[in-house]
């Protein structure tokens, strides 16, 4: 047995990537998060900018429950995700409650160039 599991160090990622609703049309180059939505199991729902030139076959842009992260490993999608593509670990936001923070993103929504960007200058200590 993991040790770790008994201090939850072993636990599953959130899976993340089914549709959610912001409580607001978002435009496309806008970031909006939104904590507390119950369609995820994470409770964050979120829309990023779509940076990438088409979407493949199945997908969907729209804002999607996310997770926090540290790595991309930790974004796990869920079986009913319109993400075809999968998901990075990327710093959606510099600013606000979840300023810094690795958020999974879709990667059918972001360029080859924007997929596993580093973090901005602004999030450096």
């Amino acid at each position: 047995m993991c040790l770790a599991l008994l201090i939850g160090a072993c636990a599953e990622p959130t899976p993340v990537g089914e549709k959610c609703y912001l409580g607001a049309d978002v435009g496309p180059n806008t970031v909006m998060i939104a904590g507390g939505a119950v369609e995820c199991e994470s409770r964050i729902c979120m829309s990023v900018p779509r940076t990438s030139q088409s979407l493949p076959d199945g997908s969907e842009y729209g804002p999607l429950c996310s997770a926090t992260c540290e790595a991309d490993s930790d974004c796990v999608g869920s079986g009913v995700s319109p993400c075809q593509t999968g998901f990075s670990c990327q710093v959606a936001t510099v600013t606000g409650r979840f300023q810094c923070t690795g958020m999974c993103v879709c990667n059918d929504f972001l360029s080859e160039g924007d997929r596993n960007k580093p973090a901005p200058a602004a999030c450096e200590d």
